[in-house]
């Protein structure tokens, strides 16, 4: 079975969000081959800006931070300095773990995943999808590169699991990627269900 991810794979494991566990399980049954877990190219740069972007407001709330501790160490009666230097500790852990995780993440799709290329073909095709359905280009780029992967090959059942509402809730992109005998699951723990239910049957 194909199972395509995205963008919001990589940030979902990167910042262990809530549904870590479920991407997690996706990448172990691609790495023992029980599916083939496709991503297109063009979202690990997009996923390390998205990183980046938690990273700096992160930075300048730490910044803040100090300097508000500046000002109330001032004070006779300020006793919280510990704590909130612990704090700014725990958010610079914290920014190390994330890029740790990235990085393995990336490595671990990079071993065990196919990488779909953004080439002319997926520019032309998501230029299209933004005139139809009004998609920004990052969004526009993954439906494309998920589009003509489907078309190239018609013979597997596939899924698509992606949290971005812009494609999930758009009735026109649903009903063509189930042209394309494609499932598609807005969120990553309703995807897995549907994957280990089609392994079962196997």
């Amino acid at each position: 079975m194909k199972v395509y991810v995205e963008t919001n794979f990589l940030v979902e494991v990167a910042l262990a969000q809530e549904e870590c566990a479920s991407c997690e399980e996706l990448l172990s049954l691609a790495e023992t081959g029980s599916i083939q877990l496709i991503f297109p190219t063009f979202c690990v740069p997009e996923a390390y800006h998205a990183l980046v972007g938690r990273h700096r407001e992160r930075a300048r709330f730490s910044n803040q931070l100090d300097d508000q501790l500046v000002q109330l160490r001032r004070s006779a009666t300020f006793k919280a300095s510990a704590e909130l230097a612990a704090v700014q500790r725990s958010l610079t852990t914290r920014t190390q773990d994330e890029e740790a995780r990235f990085r393995s993440c990336v490595n671990r799709l990079t071993a065990s995943a196919r990488l779909v290329p953004l080439t002319p073909e997926v520019l032309k095709l998501s230029r299209s999808w933004q005139d139809k359905s009004g998609l920004k280009l990052p969004d526009s780029l993954v439906l494309a590169s998920v589009v003509l992967d489907l078309q190239a090959s018609l013979d597997d059942e596939a899924c698509f699991v992606t949290r971005d509402k812009e494609l999930t809730e758009d009735p026109d992109i649903r009903n063509h990627l189930h042209s394309l005998k494609c499932e598609l699951k807005h969120r990553f723990v309703a995807g897995l269900g549907y994957i280990r239910a089609h392994i079962s049957k196997r």
